[in-house]
């Protein structure tokens, strides 16, 4: 963890360079100028709706130049300041940003069932961009983490894969036990295991594959048969 907030390491980034490169996309090529001022008043206008530090703000846009001015703009939300280009400072703010504010909320892959909301805070999330060195997509790579310490015995690490069940259907990663405790919430359904499976024909692509125990009908020793005619589907992803 660093002292520097993520938005403090970025002015000083955009001051060291306003005019060099920040960001390209297929119809926007901006500069770290540029890119600060969109921001800026970005950040302006939400904090004039309540925005501030320790109020989380969702954000639900397609990858885009746009999408990154907004994500940084919720990091930078300060006062209302009329749209201004200028940059938030504390005194501006609803209340002064902490390294120990929430920076952003990342959620868990559902492993258990449910996703559960994680924070990152400013301090934590300015020290991946101080611990370079930064690959081309600007992902620290190589070097340690500050703050942070792994012990190795041996002198070797091997990667042994995930250690969760996440599976890719269609682009997109699935956890299946998010399906499997959805599934397990109806009445009808006793015990649900859900799977991917590879289509031999190669036609249909990885699918998911789920087999329910019914639950025993009330009075008999068999299942209530029902469970695989209708299935409460409003808690998964579109998606799926």
């Amino acid at each position: 963890m660093t002292d520097l907030s993520f938005p403090t390491l970025f002015e000083a980034r955009v001051a060291a360079g306003p005019q060099l490169p920040a960001l390209e996309s297929a119809v926007h090529a901006w500069s770290y100028g540029e890119l600060n001022e969109r921001a800026n008043r970005i950040a302006h206008w939400l904090i004039g709706r309540g925005v501030g530090p320790e109020r989380l703000v969702a954000v639900a846009m397609p990858r885009s130049a746009e999408q990154v001015a907004v994500v940084l703009g919720v990091l930078k939300a300060s006062a209302w300041a009329a749209a201004s280009a200028v940059n938030p400072v504390d005194a501006d703010r609803v209340a002064p940003l902490r390294t120990t504010h929430t920076a952003y909320v990342i959620y868990t892959s559902g492993s258990s069932g449910r996703p559960k909301g994680v924070t990152v805070t400013h301090g934590e999330f300015a020290a991946l961009p101080l611990s370079g060195p930064l690959s081309e997509s600007g992902a620290p790579i190589g070097g340690a983490i500050t703050g942070t310490r792994v012990q190795v015995f041996d002198d070797r690490l091997d990667f042994q894969g995930r250690a969760d069940t996440q599976v890719k259907i269609r682009g997109f990663r699935v956890e299946p036990g998010e399906i499997q405790t959805a599934l397990e919430k109806h009445d009808d359904v006793s015990h649900a295991v859900v799977v991917p499976y590879e289509d031999p024909s190669g036609q249909q692509g990885k699918q998911l594959v789920a087999y329910v125990v019914p639950a025993r009908a009330e009075g008999t020793g068999t299942g209530s048969g029902s469970a695989t005619k209708e299935l409460a589907t409003e808690e998964l992803r579109t998606f799926v």
